[in-house]
C-alpha cells in the first residue's frame, strides 16, 4: 500500500511541477509582453511628442509667414486707395463717368483685398485659439439662414 501511495505522490509531485513550470513560463512571457508594451508606448510617446513639436513649429513659421505677407500687401493696398482717393478728390471735375466709376473700382478693389488680408489673419489666429465645444442646432440655423428657402424642396 506504501508502493501505491508512494507512486502516487510521485506522479502528483509530477503533475504540480509541470503545471508550475508551464505557469513561470507563462508569468516570463507575459513579463516579457508587459516589457515589450512599455517600450512600445514609450516609443509612441516619443513620437508623439517630436511631431506636436514639428506642428508647433510649422504653425509658428505659418503664422510669421501670415504676419509679413499681410504687412507687405497692405502697404501698397493703402497706397492705391490712398492715392486714388486723392485722384478723386483732386480731378473729380475732370472726370467723365467712365473714369469716376473706373477709379471707384480700383478703390474698391483694394479696399476689398485689405478685407481678404485680414480675414486671412483673423483665420490664422483662430488656429491658435482652444476650442470649445458646444451643442448646435443645425435645423434651427439652416431655417434661420438667409438662403433657408430657396432652391428646391428637401425631404
Amino acid at each position: 500500500m506504501l508502493c501505491v501511495f508512494t507512486v502516487a505522490l510521485l506522479i502528483t509531485a509530477h503533475i504540480y511541477r509541470r503545471k508550475l513550470t508551464e505557469a513561470f513560463g507563462l508569468a516570463y512571457e507575459n513579463a516579457t509582453l508587459v516589457t515589450e508594451l512599455r517600450e512600445y508606448r514609450e516609443q509612441l510617446e516619443r513620437k508623439v511628442a517630436e511631431r506636436t513639436q514639428a506642428l508647433q513649429d510649422a504653425n509658428r513659421e505659418m503664422e510669421a509667414f501670415n504676419y509679413s505677407v499681410s504687412h507687405d500687401l497692405r502697404a501698397p493696398l493703402r497706397a492705391i486707395d490712398g492715392y486714388s482717393a486723392i485722384l478723386l478728390e483732386q480731378n473729380a471735375p475732370h472726370f467723365d463717368p467712365q473714369g469716376r466709376d473706373l477709379v471707384d473700382r480700383v478703390r474698391a478693389a483694394s479696399q476689398r483685398m485689405d478685407k481678404l488680408i485680414e480675414a486671412l489673419l483673423q483665420l490664422s489666429r483662430v488656429s491658435r485659439r482652444s476650442l470649445t465645444w458646444t451643442k448646435v442646432d443645425v435645423g434651427t440655423r439652416c431655417q434661420s439662414h438667409p438662403l433657408a428657402g430657396r432652391g428646391p424642396p428637401r425631404a
